[in-house]
């Protein structure tokens, strides 16, 4: 007996194409397709591009726009059909109202809270868009979060996204804490809080240290000998290294739901600093710091988290982190039911 499900991904996601291999800018997307595709028949809808792209996926094709015909004659083919939004975009948007009356269970995946991004990106009156496109695909459809507020109250199904396997809670090593060496990962982009980040640190201090991971507008970036940008590291072997050479992980987001990267400087035994405005991502973990968005406070978290950190990564010891598995098998496990 035959128990693949037929299941459509649209994502807004912008894969590269190269010797017919696709490639991604986020790894959570390369996670969640390779999850499902090892014991599902997965077609995937995306954008194309041409700037190359870091994370391999592992999947035979990937159906662009243009190939619009061809995914419906697709569609309407296979029975028993599972379309799987991962966010809420115009993109994905177009694909949810033309295929409207075909027959077909929906889910969406909200990774992240699309109010408060269109605020901080196109301004609170373009949030109406958001807000149409939010009712209407949630409306009949089945809901997977990777938290609790990002449903807006409606029914949904909790997921932890993370990348963490057994590499990561490994040969942890002891920091260097003869001045504060901070670290982020993740995009460059305003809404992540990472340029106000770098302007206030490069106007005010001189004793202490910000390594950049990740790619974007780089051009915003106005760095000094204490601030270094590293750029795109895809390896986690790399990448732990990085978290065990500084001693706190920053997030300086305005907005997040829960980021995988909280998970990985906990792995590492490296305490976090958020500022107030994603206070809600420290939940019960323990080795998270909220610190309002000026100088003054930022470096009373800093002090007090090294002269105390013997007992926050005794602290850190005692969270229960999810791991990449954990996540694919909840999410997988929500489609049957």
């Amino acid at each position: 007996m035959n128990n693949k499900k037929k299941i459509f991904v649209f994502t807004c996601e912008k894969i590269f194409v190269k010797e017919n291999k696709f490639y991604c800018e986020n790894v959570d997307i390369k996670t969640i397709i390779e999850g499902l595709s090892q014991n599902h028949s997965v077609k995937v809808v995306s954008r194309l591009t041409k700037n190359e792209k870091k994370y391999n996926i592992d999947i035979n094709k990937i159906y662009a726009l243009k190939n619009f015909l061809e995914i419906f004659l697709l569609i309407f083919k296979q029975k028993k059909k599972f379309f799987i939004f991962i966010d809420i975009n115009p993109f994905n948007f177009l694909f949810f109202i033309s295929s409207f009356f075909v027959k077909k269970k929906n889910f969406i995946f909200l990774r992240s809270d699309g109010f408060k991004e269109y605020e901080y990106i196109l301004g609170k009156k373009w949030v109406w868009i958001y807000s149409l496109m939010f009712y209407l695909m949630t409306r009949n459809s089945t809901i997977i979060s990777c938290h609790e507020f990002l449903s807006r109250g409606k029914p949904q199904y909790l997921v932890k996204p993370s990348e963490l396997d057994p590499e990561w809670f490994k040969k942890h090593q002891e920091p260097n804490l003869k001045y504060p060496k901070l670290l982020y990962v993740g995009r460059l982009k305003v809404e992540k809080g990472i340029y106000s980040l770098v302007e206030m640190l490069r106007l005010e201090n001189k004793n202490l240290e910000l390594t950049i991971i990740g790619d974007g507008n780089l051009s915003k970036l106005k760095l000094n000998d204490q601030i270094i940008l590293k750029g795109f590291i895809n390896s986690p072997s790399e990448l732990i290294k990085e978290y065990d050479r500084n001693n706190i992980f920053i997030l300086p987001s305005f907005t997040e739901a829960q980021p995988k990267v909280i998970y990985e400087a906990l792995a590492r035994k490296r305490p976090i600093i958020i500022f107030s405005e994603i206070a809600h991502i420290s939940k019960n973990l323990k080795g998270i710091f909220i610190s309002t968005r000026d100088y003054k406070n930022l470096i009373k978290t800093i002090n007090y988290i090294i002269n105390n950190y013997s007992s926050i990564q005794l602290d850190i010891e005692k969270n229960n982190l999810p791991s990449k598995d954990m996540f694919l098998n909840d999410f997988i496990q929500f489609l049957d039911r």
